[in-house]
């Protein structure tokens, strides 16, 4: 029988449903306690709570990755934040992102945090040439 102890870990990110909404977000486990009753509580990290798949290349062309864009919007720097597989994030180098039919570019502004499964980064968006 798997257990919440089994898989359930701090720094893990985990998919989030608010109940009766449609909308799905992102969060990371950041404690996890048991109590007497050997109840977890866990506390979590909203990242976002309506994100959209995306897929993300290189400039020059490649494979296309799947992530997870976390910004319905660009910020006020003209940023947004992106979850993608661990170990993808390169400071230097800038990622192609599809959305639907629309495409832009992603220039890297800094790792925000990074867990066993993923990158968490911000990057700034300029619409594809």
């Amino acid at each position: 029988m798997l257990t919440c102890a089994d898989w359930l870990r701090v720094g893990e990110l985990v998919g989030v449903q608010v109940e009766g909404s449609a909308r799905r977000g992102v969060s990371i486990i950041r404690r996890v306690a048991r109590d007497e009753q050997r109840q977890y509580r866990v506390g979590m990290e909203v990242l976002s709570h309506a994100v959209t798949a995306v897929g993300l290349s290189r400039l020059a062309g490649g494979d296309t990755e799947h992530a997870v864009l976390l910004s319905t919007k660009p910020d006020s720097q003209g940023e947004v934040s992106v979850v993608r597989r661990a170990g993808r994030f390169d400071p230097k180098l800038g990622v192609r992102l599809a959305v639907g039919d629309n495409a832009y570019t992603l220039t890297p502004s800094r790792l925000i945090d990074a867990g066993d499964d993923f990158d968490w980064a911000s990057y700034k968006i300029t619409p594809a040439d």
